[in-house]
């Protein structure tokens, strides 16, 4: 497990889940059950808390959705994965 600030909220996320070619297919998947899943087991079943956190957050200009708020932080996530690995 890793944590990271984003938007000013600790965010816990699971590493192994970027680095797994199955997580990677089921992110990307059309169906909404699995890439849900996914978002799910990368940030340890409180993707739906950081959800709320971040489109309730007044410190920053929000996004226009949850959706588009919860897409920046998988970002994050495996943009600071991918930095641990330099």
């Amino acid at each position: 497990m890793r944590t990271i600030e984003f938007r000013g909220i600790e965010v816990t996320y699971d590493e192994r889940c970027t680095l797994s070619w199955k997580w990677q297919k089921a992110v990307a998947s059309q169906d909404p059950k699995r890439s849900i899943g996914a978002v799910e087991a990368l940030l340890c079943g409180r993707d739906e808390e950081y959800a709320d956190l971040l489109c309730g957050n007044d410190d920053h200009e929000a996004p226009d959705t949850a959706a588009d708020a919860m897409s920046e932080l998988i970002a994050a996530c495996i943009a600071d994965m991918n930095e641990s690995k330099n």
